[in-house]
């Protein structure tokens, strides 16, 4: 099967990560650069391995689900969330191979979000759904908190004001960051700030993070959200059927 000009008009157009499978959920091509920096592995010894081998387990189930629902009509699925460690728009479609009648392509464009207007209008967009269960990659390895800690020091914030932001002592915050490097193998801040920067993670406000963690692995999917009296609530999901964090416009700071 010959892949469409579609690809590489997505590519070019968006700077997404494309990746094409075929009806069978082998893969047939991927961003060459992207496969290389996610898993190692070069497009030739790629090609023809299953989703099951791509994916992690938790995530596999979900993924060949909506495979699944691209290949049984459906134009076109849009989700939000963390894919292989990174946070992005992830879109799904099938493609009709002219070289192969009766067979078809799906191809999944995953668009990083680099800034916090692109995250905030890819939630506003009512199609984009809020993936069920989040690939963060190494990220995967830290807790609510800790996620929480690394996403306030990668914007910039110093140790005394995220202890106040978090309600924790500056005691307990800077045992947090020993425990995020000791987690990801890091020594410098430097180094983990570009972890969080280039995952995604730093465009997150505090109250978002504990959403994203929830929706991973076994991790409850309820978006807990804090009343004025300080306890929790769960949010409401949209009328699409699929929770979204609560987002305003502005810096995450």
């Amino acid at each position: 099967m010959q892949l469409p000009a579609l690809v590489r008009q997505i590519t070019e157009d968006t700077g997404a990560v494309v990746l094409c499978f075929d009806d069978e959920k082998k893969l047939v091509y991927a961003t060459p650069s992207w496969l290389d920096a996610a898993f190692g592995r070069s497009l030739a010894a790629s090609a023809g391995s299953p989703l099951a081998e791509l994916v992690p387990a938790q995530v596999y189930q979900t993924g060949a689900a909506l495979l699944e629902r691209v290949l049984g009509g459906e134009d076109r699925i849009r989700r939000v969330g963390f894919f292989f460690g990174r946070l992005a728009l992830l879109t799904l479609r099938r493609h009709a191979c002219d070289d192969a009648p009766g067979r078809s392509l799906i191809i999944a464009s995953l668009k990083p979000l680099r800034s916090r207007s692109e995250y905030e209008l890819a939630l506003a967009d009512r199609e984009n759904e809020p993936a069920a269960i989040n690939d963060r990659g190494v990220l995967s390895k830290l807790t609510i908190r800790q996620a929480e800690v690394l996403a306030l020091v990668a914007q910039g914030l110093p140790g005394p004001q995220i202890a106040r932001t978090l309600h924790r002592t500056p005691k307990a915050i800077e045992f947090h960051r020993q425990s995020i490097k000791e987690k990801l193998g890091f020594g410098s801040v430097a180094e983990l700030t570009n972890l969080a920067v280039e995952s995604g993670l730093y465009l997150l406000r505090v109250d978002e993070v504990g959403f994203w963690w929830r929706r991973g692995g076994d991790r409850s999917r309820a978006l807990p959200t804090k009343t004025t009296a300080g306890r929790s609530r769960p949010q409401k999901a949209d009328a699409a059927g699929a929770d979204k964090p609560t987002v305003t416009s502005g810096s995450p700071n």
